[in-house]
């Protein structure tokens, strides 16, 4: 049974057919894998960026949501819990700055607060009746104070 070098040439060229055409299916689908798995990062991650990035600018009500199941939902559900926290905390702090304009604005007495520095931060009407402060704002003049050392 010999077997003719035109036989061998055809089945030769059939098998390296098959050859190239698997390694290109193999290749494509490789690519195609690649492309899904870095859209299922990429897409989260771009998420997650413009809601640090709304945040950063002060929409603190800002809600990062992602169902990945993975250690990406979990950075979102932290960065949510962080503007949360954040909002609280502003929200307190504007609380207990109100208090404190309230109360100074209702003491009789004259009350200047003045910064590390010696420049004043703030004052109530009753000081600046004492410092006739409307006339030195008027006229530019810078009001220092002095310590004791």
């Amino acid at each position: 049974t010999s077997v003719t070098a035109e036989t061998l040439y055809r089945r030769r060229r059939q098998i390296l057919v098959i050859l190239w055409g698997t390694g290109i299916a193999a290749l494509l689908l490789i690519l195609g894998g690649a492309a899904f798995m870095a859209g299922r990062i990429t897409g989260p991650l771009a998420e997650m960026q413009s809601a640090a990035r709304e945040m950063g600018a002060g929409n603190l009500s800002r809600r990062v949501q992602l169902r990945t199941g993975d250690e990406l939902e979990d950075m979102a559900g932290a960065m949510n819990r962080m503007a949360a926290h954040l909002s609280e905390t502003i929200a307190q702090l504007d609380a207990g700055k109100t208090r404190l304009e309230t109360l100074l604005a209702n003491l009789s007495d004259g009350v200047i607060v003045v910064t590390p520095e010696r420049t004043m931060r703030t004052m109530n009407r009753e000081a600046g009746e004492i410092l006739d402060a409307s006339k030195r704002v008027a006229d530019a003049q810078e009001v220092q104070f002095e310590t004791k050392a």
